[in-house]
C-alpha cells in the first residue's frame, strides 16, 4: 500500500456534508452527486483522484422495510467501487460501524474483534422482514454493505490499482464544541448517535437498559482516523475498528 500524503493528494470524500465530514478543517471543493445510487453517478468524481474516503451512507432507525436500510447504502458503495475500477485511485477507504462486526451474546463479558461479523443480525431480518428491530436491520444492513465491498474487491483484485479498507466506529459521539455547520436546536435535529447518548442521559429507562453499554468514538478521532490510514503501508486489505471506550 503506497503512502499517499494528505497535503497535495487529491482525495475524494464522500457525504462532505455529513457528521464526520464537516468536522474536517480542510477546505473542500464541493462535487455534487444528485442521486447516489444511480449507475455511474461517480465515475467523474473518480477521475484523476488519488484516494477516496466513502462516509456517504444514511444512519436512519426510522424505515420500516428492510430495503430502506439496504438499497441506498449497498448501492451507493457498490456504485463507487465500480466507478473506481479504471481509474488511477491507489486507495479506497469505506466507512463502516461495528454494528457490522457485533452479534448478540449471552455472557456478561465479550471481546468482539475484525474478525467478527454481523450475521446473526442478517439472519433475523431475513427470518422477521420489517418486523425485526430498528438497530437490528441497521446491523444487518452495514454488515450486507461490507460483504458486497469485499466480494467485490475479491473479484477485481487482479484488475484494479488500489486497495480496500473498512473502518468501523460504534457510536461517534463530539465531546467538545460542536463544528461551526452542525446546527441543533432541538434533540431531534441530534445524528442518531448523540440522540441514543441523549436519551440514556435524559430519560427515564428501565434497569435493563442501564445494564447496556455502548462504544463510542469522538469525531475527531475517526476523521484522524480516515487520514492517517492513507499514510500507512499496513492498512491495505483490513478491518479496523475504531474505538475511544464505552459508556
Amino acid at each position: 500500500m503506497p503512502i499517499i500524503e494528505p497535503k497535495g493528494a487529491q482525495v475524494l470524500m464522500t457525504g462532505a456534508n455529513g457528521f464526520i465530514a464537516i468536522s474536517y478543517d480542510n477546505k473542500l471543493e464541493l462535487f455534487v452527486i444528485k442521486d447516489m445510487i444511480k449507475e455511474g453517478t461517480f465515475d467523474e468524481a473518480v477521475k484523476d483522484v488519488d484516494a477516496i474516503e466513502h462516509m456517504a451512507s444514511p444512519v436512519i432507525l426510522t424505515g420500516i422495510e428492510p430495503d430502506e436500510y439496504n438499497e441506498p447504502a449497498i448501492e451507493g458503495t457498490v456504485g463507487i467501487l465500480k466507478s473506481a475500477l479504471n481509474g488511477k485511485v491507489k486507495h479506497i477507504i469505506v466507512t463502516s460501524s461495528t454494528f457490522a462486526i457485533f452479534n448478540p451474546v449471552k455472557e456478561h463479558t465479550f471481546t468482539f474483534d475484525e474478525m467478527h461479523w454481523g450475521d446473526d443480525y442478517i439472519n433475523t431480518v431475513k427470518e422477521k422482514g420489517k418486523e425485526a428491530g430498528p438497530l437490528v436491520k441497521y446491523s444487518a444492513s452495514k454488515t450486507l454493505v461490507e460483504r458486497v465491498a469485499w466480494d467485490l474487491y475479491d473479484k477485481h483484485k487482479k484488475q484494479v490499482k488500489w486497495d480496500l479498507v473498512v473502518l468501523h466506529p460504534p457510536f461517534i459521539c463530539v465531546w467538545h464544541k460542536l463544528p461551526p455547520l452542525y446546527e441543533v436546536t432541538k434533540p431531534d435535529d441530534l445524528n442518531v448517535s448523540l440522540l441514543v447518548f441523549w436519551n440514556m442521559i435524559s430519560k427515564d429507562l428501565p434497569d435493563e437498559s442501564l445494564k447496556e453499554t455502548y462504544g463510542f468514538v469522538d469525531v475527531r478521532d475517526i476523521s484522524l482516523a480516515h487520514v492517517e490510514v492513507l499514510k500507512s503501508t499496513k492498512a491495505a486489505g483490513k478491518r479496523i475498528i475504531i474505538s475511544s471506550g464505552k459508556y
